[in-house]
This record gives C-alpha cells, structure tokens and sequence, in this order.
C-alpha cells in the first residue's frame, strides 16, 4: 500500500509539471500559432490566415467574450481601438443592425449610448474644425513638415430648417454662432479638406453653409483657410476646385490670369509672402467638360487644320454593337448617351481613352473602313486628352508614371505641347475655343499644366527637393468627391441631406469610420488614401484609417 501510494503521488506531480508547462505554453493564442509554426505542424498560408482571423476587432470581441465567462484580468478595461473602430463603422451604416449584432454576441459590445458619449467629442458645427486641425497640428509636430493640397467643394444640401433640441438649423451659417431666424435657408455646403502631398491622408477640416457666396466672399474664406493649417505648421501647396464661375472670379481676385498661353496660376501665400500657391481646375472635370464641348459642337479643328469629329466615336460604338465585338475599349450606348451620365466621370474618361483611340486607328489602318479614314485629328485629340494629368501610381510608365528628374525629358516636350495644342484649338466657325463660351475645359487644363510644372520645379528638381517624385491625383478633387459619397450614404443614398443630417455625417466622418467608396458613385476610388482622425484613443492605435 506505501508502495502504491508513492507511485500515485510521483504519477500526480508529473501531471502537475505537465499542466503547468502546458499552460505556459498556451498563455496566448499567439504562443499556440508560434509553437504549431516550429514543429512544422502547420503551413506559413495557414498561419497567415490564423492570425488574419484572431487580430483586431475580432480578436478583442473574443477576449470581451470570454471575461464575461470567467474573471480573467486583460488589463485595460477601456473599449480596443480596434472594436471601437468596428462598433462605430457598423453603427454608420446601420443602428438596427449594430442593435441585432450586439445582443446576438451577448452585449460584448459598447452600448448606443457610449457611441454617443465619443460623438460628443468632436464639434460638428460650421466652421472651421477645432479637432481636425489639431489632427493636422499632431501630425506635424510627429513627422516634420506636412506639406498638403487644399481641395475646396459644394454639396447641395436640402433647404430645410430644422429643430435639432438646442437650437433650429437650416439657416445660412459660416461658424459665426449667429442664432438669427431672418437669415436666408442655407442650400448648399462649402466644404475644405487638406490632402497630404507627402503621406497618405486626408482631412475635411471645416465647412460653411450658404445660399450663395461671391468672388470676395470666396477669396477671404480661402485666404483664412490657407491661414489656418499654417499655424498648424502645415504648409499649403495648392488649390483644387471645379470650374464654375465663381471659382474663376475668386482666384482673379486673388490675382491669378488664367486665359493665357502661359497664365498666372500661382498666388502669394497669405501668411507668408515668400510663399506662392498653385491654383488647379480640377482635371476630371476638365476631362468632363472637353467631352461634353466635343459631343455638343460635333466638330473642332486643331492647329494643323485636322479635323476632330464626335461621329467617329458615334460610329465606332455602333460597328461594335453590329458585330458584336468590342475592339478592346468600353464605349456602349451610355457612353454615347452621355447626357443621361453627365457626371460620371469614368464614362469621359472611357469615352476618351487610349483604347477608344487604338480601336479608331485599326479600323482605319487594319480593317481598311472607309468610315474612319480622315479620324487621324479625333485620334491625337483623345490621346492627348488622355495623357494629361493621370498620374496616380508609382509602377505606371509612360505618360501614366510619376514626374520625376529622370523622365522629365519625356513629359516635359509633352505638356509644351499639350498646352499649344489646347490654345489653337478652334470651334468650326473659326473661333478659338479659348475665347468661346466653352472655354473653361481648355483654360482649365492649361492651368492645371502650368501648375503642376510649377509644383515640379518647386518640390522634385530644385537643389533642396522635398519629394522624389509627383503624382497628379495628389491634386484632384477625386478626395472630396469620395467624402460626398460616404456622407450621402449614410442618409440612405439621399443626394441632398438636410443640415441636421450633413452635420450628424460630417461628425462620424470625422471620428473615426471604415466607410468603403462605391463603383456606381461620381468618381471611383483608385488607391486607399486615409482618412486623418481626431479621436485621441484610437489615434494611440491608428492615427489613419480608410477612405
């Protein structure tokens, strides 16, 4: 019996031993991952996938899970930025949703009412974003000089005043605190937002509601804005906005001549006059216009007497459509039917696209139609046309790479050209288009070349470089269009939101949100460009997120 007692007791201790060093072995699910990767028990795909799965939002709802089951201490009892970020992007898009889905996981999730406490942090109303610029600030002060674009934007907002329980809103307001009911309902939203040149986000830093705001009015909003990020220690380079009238009035005011071969596109920085910023028209809607003077004129003339002639795209999409077959571009008939699709702007950019232009040419020289035989000045137009100002990724070659010292002798002669090319464009009456009624699409591209070449000067080939090399998206007004899209979204697809709802939207933007862009939308997105947050906890995790 002694003996069979010591054995008992030797067996114990040995199961003790063995459960201890099991249980520092498995102290985290990381351990287990690690320890299945070194006896080659497991494959790297499959260790990839397991950590994939147990990380962020569900990782940190599978350890609020299992504290409510046992008493385990995780530390930090505040909400992870990662479930924090989760919880508030499901609740974006829909309450009943995130309702449903934190009462099936058994209330691990943060109650509506502490996602209303965080959106208590941030101020929402017009003006310019206290919290947004101290993003900017905090940013600066961590990695050195930000060097931004500004993009400046209207949205059309619903004329409705409404009650939102401390005051009624609706009315025209530039952040003033003014609380006056004779003041006119506001119809639509001028909203800036700063684009980092040299990183990867973005951040809408302030709006203005209003009813209609002319050239000086505009001129002393941007000239306050451009102030604002440089106190932030954020140094403005340019200036995007569409091509409306109004636009073109404030940066006359500001000094720019842009109905020129060689315009003025640069304006003295209004807080540091050894600074200059460049004015761009945004090259979408450029790219826009141009498409909608070719369809609408049906013919032009270049500076050789070339002719170019919307039947030949007309005439290209209609052989397809007989045949059958699609000569490697997308033309259809809603390309053709442009007016139904004025503001998309992937149908121009389809429309006058380097395929549409390799399918002209085959039909012409390969198939012989007689059809295409005189499309050789419609052919250099939309190659042209599709050359400019596309820039976006750091692989692309040809006209699509980044400006850079290396290639500079091959875009360089290209934008000369371009830029003579657009100027001694001619309607078919004879009159330069410049000096037409629709001249805003040439004027504007002629500025944007003019700028970019300045921005290259100032930024990639001077002795003290701050960039190796530029992208043109950097500078379009894609960033904002984007921001539109989300805020629209979260009304239910609803095109012109009330005041109320923009400021509810513009707030949870603004927070934090992982809001994914659409294809069916103005613009499409091309590359992740980050939207910059003001939330303090989550900024200690990921200062940047999605857009």
């Amino acid at each position: 019996m002694h003996e069979h007692l010591e054995t008992c007791s030797k067996k114990l201790k040995l199961t003790q031993q063995s459960s201890r060093r099991l249980a520092k072995k498995v102290q985290s699910l990381q351990d287990v991952i690690d320890s299945l990767q070194q006896n080659n028990l497991v494959s790297d795909n499959c260790v990839a996938l397991l950590e994939r799965c147990m990380s962020g939002a569900s990782l940190q709802l599978a350890l609020r899970q299992l504290s409510k089951c046992k008493e385990i201490d995780f530390g930090d009892s505040r909400y992870a930025p990662e479930l924090r970020a989760f919880a508030l992007t499901l609740n974006f898009y829909s309450a009943k949703a995130y309702n449903i889905v934190r009462e099936t996981f058994d209330m691990c999730w943060p109650h509506p009412k502490s996602l209303s406490k965080w959106y208590r942090s941030v101020n929402g109303n017009p003006g310019f974003s206290a919290e947004a610029l101290e993003a900017v600030t905090k940013r600066s002060e961590s990695l050195g000089a930000v060097l931004c674009a500004v993009v400046v934007d209207e949205m059309a907002i619903r004329r409705q005043v409404e009650w939102d329980g401390n005051s009624y809103v609706g009315f025209v307001d530039i952040g003033a605190d003014v609380d006056d009911d004779s003041l006119p309902v506001a119809k639509e939203a001028l909203v800036f937002m700063a684009v980092s040149v040299n990183e990867r986000w973005k951040v809408p830093f302030g709006y203005f509601l209003f009813d209609g705001l002319n050239a000086d009015e505009r001129a002393n909003l941007l000239s306050t804005c451009v102030s604002k990020l440089y106190e932030c220690h954020a140094h403005v380079l340019s200036v995007t906005f569409d091509g409306s009238s109004s636009n073109l009035a404030m940066v006359k005011k500001l000094g720019c001549k842009l109905n020129s071969l060689t315009p003025t596109t640069t304006f003295a920085h209004p807080a540091d006059n050894t600074r200059q910023i460049a004015v761009l028209l945004d090259p979408c809607h450029m790219l826009k216009l141009m498409r909608n003077m070719l369809a609408d004129k049906g013919f032009l003339i270049d500076e050789n007497g070339d002719e170019v002639r919307w039947e030949y795209v007309v005439k290209l999409e209609q052989l397809q459509s007989r045949e059958g077959l699609r000569a490697g571009n997308r033309l259809t008939q809603r390309h053709i039917n442009w007016t139904k699709q004025k503001m998309k702007v992937n149908f121009a950019a389809q429309t006058l696209s380097s395929s549409a232009a390799d399918a002209l040419e085959f039909c012409r020289d390969d198939l012989g139609l007689s059809n295409f035989e005189n499309c050789a000045g419609t052919v250099r137009f939309i190659r042209l046309i599709n050359r400019a100002l596309d820039s976006r990724n750091l692989l692309a070659k040809g006209y699509k790479s980044p400006l850079r010292v290396t290639n500079e002798g091959f875009w360089r002669p290209f934008v000369n050209e371009a830029r003579s090319y657009l100027w001694e464009l001619r309607l078919s009456s004879g009159e330069r288009v410049c000096e037409s009624n629709r001249k805003t699409g040439v004027i504007g591209l002629i500025t944007c070349l003019t700028s970019l070449c300045f921005l290259f000067d100032k930024l990639v080939s001077c002795p003290s470089a701050a960039l190796a090399y530029l992208l043109t998206d950097k500078f379009s007004q894609d960033h904002i269009e984007l921001f539109f899209c989300a805020v629209r979204r979260r009304g239910g697809w609803n095109n012109n939101p009330t005041v109320r709802q923009f400021k509810t939207a513009f707030k949870r933007l603004l927070l934090y949100h992982q809001v994914k862009a659409v294809a069916s939308g103005n613009c499409v997105q091309q590359e992740h460009v980050n939207l910059l947050t003001v939330s303090s906890r989550i900024e200690t995790a990921h200062s940047i997120v999605y857009l």
